[in-house]
């Protein structure tokens, strides 16, 4: 939460920017200098390949440019993990261990 009082910000310690923008503080408190809300997206202008975002549209089933794009990120992030995961060992989880593990487990 960014604090428009003391220009802070709790949390990552990252800067909020002092003009209305995309990704700028939302008031949530007129009345006084309450915290804010910060919202999340931002808007970016890009120069892209409608060509290779048509196909990549057809491959994900999205709809729309932003959708294809926001789609397409998530799928290189989680081709990532998969990647890490892969290149991991894992022989040090013996069936006796993982029983260990889940013993221990509360959900």
């Amino acid at each position: 939460m960014y604090n428009r009082c003391s220009g802070e910000s709790s949390g990552s310690g990252t800067s909020i920017p002092a003009r209305r923008s995309r990704g700028a503080p939302i008031e949530t408190s007129s009345a006084s200098c309450d915290s804010i809300h910060v919202d999340p997206l931002e808007r970016a202008y890009l120069d892209l390949d409608l060509d290779l975002v048509g196909q990549a549209r057809e491959v994900l089933g999205s709809n729309g440019t932003t959708e294809t794009v926001h789609r397409a990120l998530e799928e290189v992030v989680r081709q990532e993990k998969l990647r890490w995961l892969a290149e991991r060992d894992f022989s040090e989880l013996t069936p006796e261990v993982l029983e260990r593990l889940r013993a221990t487990r509360t959900w």
